[in-house]
């Protein structure tokens, strides 16, 4: 399995607009203009500006001041190698790298404007390295602002809201929302980047806020943000303001990061804010490990007295990590409130790859709801050959007297694709308080792949609430539903390792974790609807494996009777199967068979009931089955197993070899006690190579049908003997036609013949005709295969045939009835023969497995192929023309066509499928019977019986003979047409009309044009 991310490379609204011509709006207009394009190298260090995060102008980090969306910021340090970039006196490495940032500052709070959406930002860091590890960043100096982070980071849109102040009046203020965050798209190759440590969140004025909930910690340096949207808290000097609620994080969605070859080592994520001297205001929560990659963070604020932010949704944000090293650094601790206000959770250790993050701070003592985290979904983890070393566990949360606890962080190490916190509450004493609510986290995807060490566990969603205060109600946590987990091929190790290596503990796969606040499971939410885990190729020890509805099985190619594949580690738990489903599906091609019996533990240690479907259907490649059971063992373990049954009988009959092109075997019945059995569906694949043996085979009527017609064009009027006279000719013709072949073929093609004949009477008055003609033919093709016990197949395609050939007709005299005179010289009367030879190359491409209808789509069973082969043939003709008077005539005829088409091996994605030569061998039994209406118009009629003796199409792949098509059988041909001079008083010009029908074997139609022009 595999994805796409959808916005790998996002595209500014201000260059869209632009590109389409649509009149911006004002405020789109004025930031179109500032929006820009920042390039640094190292060189010029004067574009590094203030950390925004920070109260000092030490740290310097690359940013626009002007604009918050459309730039382009491009860091590049070697042009073809890493460069290690200064981190100390005179640094060039920028602290902290943002798309777009606007942080409150607090000498600002009475005229800064609210922050503005950021988005359509990218950047792209390549070629260097930096250590910010020697580097702590401050702690803050008020409760409007985090804990300056640390440095190393690089975030696509950082939005940390305004406070509200209400010093100085009575009025009801609240703190302000963080903005979205969208579109940010992140690059980074052959990096590496080592963070340093966030900065504590504290409150060092003299003057006391006396209403407000604590800041969050600094962030660790070293992890990387598509979006981060933070919420701030109400605060107020001099006076209760019990009315205000704080800030939510804003939405984050649509950001994109890709990393290839990267290493970061994460930074410390500061302490949260504490509130030891006030009794009603929450604790702050700790910073994260640096070290981790997130789609994107939505954080709300803690409370003042009453309710904190909410989280925002974090949506449809997607990371791709390719040969990347992730090394976390610890969380910072939640921030403890004195009283009765909840405490701030601990922040997440670093190390970690989030889809999206929602989460909430701490209520204050309040009468409401705790701040809940948002709905996380559709967000997708790409992984491929990572590693991914966890920080401590996420650091402590906060504690308080009387209010609820922060939760501990989340540990380090581990995948998310997506996880959504609540809130602790207050104390709660008479006020009806409930901790904040775990939101939905849904329809996340997580992909790994390649030698990939993951030290915790893989989350396809986690949701928690927050733990209550003393008198207060416990917080819930949200469904999770419908996030996929695959795992690829058996380089992926789920695990804690020590120094050496060695894993100690082995970690666990959840399809949904969902905890309330005080750490139990939450058994009223929906954990298991839609999760689905896909096992493609994977081997592998685990501890558990938890909440899936649905198992999806890929075995891998070199499994073997006895292998294990997925083994429960000692002190882990067996995996329920209770109302699971299991599909199976196909197996890579390879020359490995499974044998009847043999048996492969998918599981070995499972509980529950199992229901699975009595009977699997297990494709190996295009062309090989197998017949499998699913079940448990009666053992003390209840393995999971997959048995092979005995191969079916599938009626094939086996193919006759020619003996040359295919060396296998006779029959499709093998020996021994290999399982495995041809998949009918293949046949499919001779289908099209029947189609274009049917239209080149098509090619030998074009020239058998016009020889009299170039005879008629070739011959002298003039009777002098070994008189020759050259004739170019051009013969055009079509049809569509459908062959039986045991299921059908549609061909609609165009043939033409383009040559030179030359025709001249022997000195015993027989006519002769001769010449060279070059063909071509084109034709697309439809075919249809319906089995019992497989679903249907259709496939197209297209063949062309170019080549070339000679020709030869003999009119014999004094052969005819004699019952006409005067005999046209240009028609025949008696007995002739005509013959061709042809040569050339056929092309097709073949494709199987198309739906056809409104919309066209791939189904289950597909593949392609290119196939060239030369072919050859000819035809041979003897026939007879009764003249009975100058009006009527009757044309007999028999004829033998032949065209062979050479072998051909093709490619179906890596396997091969072998085409056998082929061979069309026809008779044909006719007659034609035409009336000479006046001396320019001559109509006809006419029927041949066409009988098909071959046109069996033998194929081989691995030890298997595909079923045959053959378009063997036979055809009934009706024709009728008219020969002209349109030109009355000009007997130069002639124009033959003709047009056919087919019944039986070939069913369908076609016709011609052939003209002559005398000079």
């Amino acid at each position: 399995m595999s994805f796409k991310l959808k916005y790998l490379h996002s595209v500014s609204l201000c260059a869209f607009s632009a590109a389409i011509g649509i009149t911006a709006s004002t405020s789109l207009v004025a930031n179109c203009a500032l929006a820009g394009e920042i390039s640094y190298n190292g060189s010029d260090n004067s574009l590094l500006l203030k950390d925004s995060t920070s109260n000092s102008d030490q740290y310097k980090s690359l940013y626009s001041q002007t604009n918050l969306s459309g730039n382009t910021i491009t860091v590049i340090g070697g042009s073809d190698k890493q460069i290690e970039w200064s981190t100390t006196d005179g640094a060039i490495a920028p602290y902290i790298i943002y798309g777009g940032v606007d942080i409150f500052e607090e000498n600002k709070a009475a005229s800064h404007p609210l922050s503005d959406n950021i988005s359509a930002n990218n950047l792209i860091i390549k070629n260097v390295s930096y250590d910010w590890s020697a580097t702590t960043a401050e702690n803050n100096h008020s409760y409007s602002q985090p804990g300056q982070f640390g440095g190393g980071s690089i975030i696509g849109g950082l939005s940390y809201g305004n406070a509200s102040n209400t010093s100085g009046n009575e009025e009801q203020e609240n703190g302000v929302h963080g903005k979205s965050i969208s579109g940010n798209s992140i690059i980074l190759e052959n990096v590496s980047v080592t963070g340093g440590n966030g900065g504590n969140a504290t409150n060092e004025k003299n003057v006391m806020s006396t209403v407000a909930g604590s800041s969050i910690g600094g962030m660790g340096g070293a992890s990387i943000f598509g979006g981060l949207s933070i919420g701030v808290t109400e605060y107020a000097f001099d006076h209760d303001d019990e009315e205000g609620d704080s800030g939510n994080g804003g939405d984050v969605f649509n950001n994109t990061i890709s990393l290839k070859n990267v290493t970061l080592i994460g930074g410390a994520g500061g302490n949260g804010g504490a509130n030891p001297d006030m009794d009603d205001n929450a604790g702050g929560l700790g910073g994260f490990g640096g070290g981790s990659v997130f789609g994107g963070v939505s954080i709300g604020a803690a409370g003042g007295p009453l309710e904190a932010g909410d989280g925002g949704a974090v949506h449809d944000n997607g990371i791709s990590l390719v040969d990347v090293t992730l090394t976390g650094g610890n969380g910072g601790n939640g921030g403890l409130s004195k009283d009765d206000a909840g405490s701030g959770n601990g922040g997440v250790a670093g190390g970690s790859v989030f889809g999206g993050l929602s989460i909430s701070s701490a209520n204050g003592f309040g009468t409401k709801t705790s701040g809940k985290g948002g709905n996380v979904y559709n967000n997708h983890i790409l992984l491929d050959n990572v590693t991914l070393n966890a920080g401590d566990v996420g650091r402590s949360g906060g504690k308080g007297s009387m209010g609820g606890a922060g939760i501990d962080g989340l540990e380090g190490g581990s995948v998310f694709g997506g996880a959504s916190i609540g809130g602790a509450s207050g104390d709660g004493d008479g006020r009806e308080s409930t901790a904040g609510k775990g939101g939905d986290v849904k329809d996340n995807t997580i992909v790994i792949s390649g030698k990939t060490s993951i030290s915790g566990n893989v989350y396809g969603g986690f949701s928690q609430g927050g733990a209550a205060g003393e008198k207060a109600k416990t917080g819930l946590s949200g469904d999770i539903t419908g996030n996929a987990i695959t795992l690829e091929g058996d380089g992926i190790t789920i695990g804690k390792r020590d120094a050496s290596g060695n894993i100690v503990s082995y970690g666990a796969i959840y399809g949904g974790y969902s905890l309330k606040g005080d750490g139990t499971i939450n058994e009223l939410a929906n954990v298991f609807t839609g999760n689905t885990l896909t096992l493609d190729g994977y081997r592998g020890k685990v501890s558990g494996i938890y909440n899936f509805q649905n198992y999806h099985w890929i075995l891998p190619t070199d499994v073997k009777n006895g292998n294990t594949l997925i083994k429960i580690a000692e002190g882990g738990k067996a995996v329920d199967l209770t109302n699971t489903n299991h599909t199976i599906a196909d197996m890579a091609p390879s020359g490995n068979r499974l044998e009847t019996g043999n048996i492969v533990t998918l599981i070995d240690k499972t509980s529950g009931t199992l229901n699975a479907q009595s009977a699997y259907t297990i494709h190996q490649g295009q062309f090989i089955v197998y017949q499998a059971k699913l079940q448990q063992t009666h053992d003390s373990d209840n393995a999971l197993v997959l048995k092979i049954a005995r191969r079916q009988n599938d009626g094939t009959t086996g193919n006759n070899s020619d003996g040359e092109d295919n060396t296998g075997g006779e029959n499709n019945q093998q020996g021994g006690q290999s399982a495995a059995q041809l998949n009918p569906q293949s046949k499919a694949y001779s289908e099209g190579r029947a189609a274009s043996l049917g239209f080149v085979s098509q090619g030998s009527d074009v020239i058998a049908n016009s020889m009299g017609t170039i005879s008629s064009m070739a011959t002298t009027t003039d009777n002098r003997i070994n008189h020759p006279l050259y004739v170019p000719f051009i013969m055009t013709g079509g049809s569509s036609s459908r062959y039986q072949t045991g299921s059908h073929v549609e061909i609609d093609g165009f043939n033409m013949i383009a040559g030179l004949a030359f025709g001249f009477n022997l000195e015993a008055g027989h006519k002769v005709t001769t010449g060279a003609f070059f063909e071509y033919g084109r034709g697309t093709y439809d075919t249809h295969n319906s089995f019992d016990r497989f679903a249907s197949v259709h496939g197209d395609g297209d063949s062309d045939y170019k080549g070339g050939g000679i020709f030869a007709r003999v009119e014999f005299a004094g052969t005819g009835l004699g019952l006409v005179k005067n005999l046209k010289p240009d028609e025949t009367d008696g007995l002739y023969a005509d013959a061709s030879l042809r040569f050339g190359q056929s092309d097709g491409k073949f494709t199987a497995g198309r739906k056809f209808g409104l919309a066209e789509q791939v189904v289950d069973y597909h593949g392609s192929y290119d196939s060239t082969a030369n072919y050859f043939g000819g035809h041979v003709t003897g026939g007879y023309v009764f003249n009975f008077d100058d009006r009527r005539a009757l044309d007999v005829y028999g004829r033998y066509l032949w065209t062979h088409m050479e072998s051909d091996t093709v490619k179906i994605d890596k396997e091969k499928l072998h085409f056998d030569s082929s061979t069309s061998s026809r008779i044909e039994l006719g007659s034609r019977y035409s009336y000479q209406y006046n001396d320019w118009f001559k109509p006809y009629i006419g029927a041949t019986y066409d009988y098909e003796f071959d046109g069996d199409v033998g194929a081989k792949a691995y030890e298997f003979d595909l079923h045959k098509p053959s378009l063997e059988g036979s055809t009934g041909i009706f024709e009728a047409g008219f020969r002209m001079n349109p030109l009355r008083d000009n007997k130069a010009l002639t124009i033959n009309v003709d047009g056919q029908g087919y019944v039986g074997a070939r069913q369908g139609g076609g016709g011609g044009i052939k003209l002559k022009y005398e000079f």
